[in-house]
């Protein structure tokens, strides 16, 4: 866990901006993409998190071992049956 830092506010365009130091970052698990929302006085940062993120490659995947088979849309079935040459 990071101390409390205080930071100033700088210029960006017509925005204002913060640094955030790394350390703060990675411990708070902020990759390229932030959610703010002013919650009691308070702008709140946090992460953004796509719970189904990968879900289409891992479905793709697993489907092509023939473990959702009967799941698969024709146009993915009939890739597939080209692949494993039938």
């Amino acid at each position: 866990m990071v101390a409390p830092t205080r930071t100033r506010l700088v210029k960006i365009g017509k925005s204002k901006g913060v640094r955030i130091p790394q350390k703060m970052l990675d411990d708070a698990g902020f990759e390229t993409e932030v959610e703010l929302i002013v919650e009691g006085g308070r702008i709140v940062i946090r992460a953004v998190h796509r719970p189904r993120q990968g879900w289409a490659e891992s479905f793709r995947k697993e489907s092509m071992r023939g473990k959702y088979r009967g799941m698969m849309s024709s146009s993915d079935e009939l890739a597939s049956r080209k692949e494993n040459g039938n």
